[in-house]
């Protein structure tokens, strides 16, 4: 059996995505399993750190002819018996309805549903468990319902020496800034600073602002809030990493505070403590997963304090400060 998966082009989404290739696997074992998105370093990602999929075929984002003809040469050579579409792009629909995938299962509220053969209902935002349900309608068993341990990742010391990280090191990872489209999940900057100068001064931590090179200037933003005499023990890493040697940081990292982003679910599936600041969407639906945890939640996150964020992150680390 050959079985494609169409994946939404987000690190969170990405994750979310691994239970279900986990279950496929788990009851398909001898199937090819290949995941479709736009994003190269996701693919490749998600390729070296699990045992999940066995290849990965990018999804052109440009419209030039001559890629889409190329991509969908590629898709239609494999012969898939079945599409699974997390993404609802009409792009992902019109791909496998071409390619003349016989089995084409995804939501009804995506691009074109009705040229899928089966179609599930889904609760906005994108889920794990709206992932699950396309399962649980073709029959699969489920067996895992979490990302917490699918991501491997080892801690090398090349990573380590390269971002100045010693085994004495206390590490606070902050992860402030989300996606463009996404700009009412984040929280203050300042508040941000009071965190990170809080831990500095009354802990001897190592902050690391995590992000990508959108993020650079939001992170250098809350440097410029912090006010302590130095700035040693502050790193702003936006942008400066690759996501394997950012997924390397946070295995490593004492504990996470952010968002709601694919960073912070990156964190929580190492099972690193981890404080979740929400607004308006549902962590029930999309926090993080694993035990050690705490979601702080407002439908206007601009109203959670950064007393409350302290509060949070002493009472998960305990006895490790």
């Amino acid at each position: 059996m050959k079985i494609t998966v169409f994946h939404l082009n987000q690190l969170g989404d990405m994750l979310f995505s691994l239970p279900l290739l986990y279950n496929l696997r788990k009851v398909f074992n001898n199937a090819k399993i290949v995941s479709i998105c736009s994003s190269l370093d996701l693919l490749k990602f998600i390729y070296q750190t699990t045992n999940l999929i066995d290849d990965f075929i990018v999804r052109p984002r440009d419209l030039k002819v001559k890629h889409k003809l190329s991509f969908i040469k590629r898709v239609m050579s494999e012969k898939f018996d079945i599409s699974i579409h997390l993404s609802q792009s009409l792009d992902a629909t019109l791909t496998a309805f071409i390619c003349g995938i016989p089995h084409r299962v995804g939501f009804k509220t995506a691009a074109m549903s009705f040229l899928y053969t089966q179609k599930v209902e889904f609760i906005p935002p994108p889920s794990v468990y709206n992932n699950l349900a396309i399962l649980e309608s073709l029959k699969i068993p489920i067996f895992k319902r979490d990302y917490v341990g699918l991501i491997n990742v080892t801690t090398t010391t090349d990573t380590f020496k390269k971002f100045n990280i010693t085994n004495n090191d206390f590490i606070v990872g902050i992860s402030p800034a989300t996606s463009k489209r996404r700009k009412y999940k984040m929280w203050s900057n300042k508040k941000f600073a009071e965190v990170i100068e809080y831990f500095i001064k009354h802990y001897s931590v190592k902050c690391f602002l995590l992000g990508s090179l959108n993020d650079f200037h939001v992170c250098l933003d809350i440097v410029n809030n912090i006010n302590i005499n130095t700035f040693k023990n502050i790193v702003n890493l936006a942008g400066k990493t690759t996501l394997l040697e950012v997924a390397c940081i946070l295995k490593r990292t004492n504990i996470f505070i952010g968002v709601d982003s694919g960073l912070l679910h990156l964190a929580s599936s190492f099972e690193v403590p981890v404080v979740g600041l929400f607004g308006k969407t549902l962590p029930e639906y999309i926090g993080p997963q694993g035990k050690n945890k705490i979601v702080i939640k407002k439908d206007n996150i601009q109203e959670i304090t950064s007393e409350e964020v302290i509060k949070a992150a002493e009472l998960l680390l305990g006895k490790q400060l």
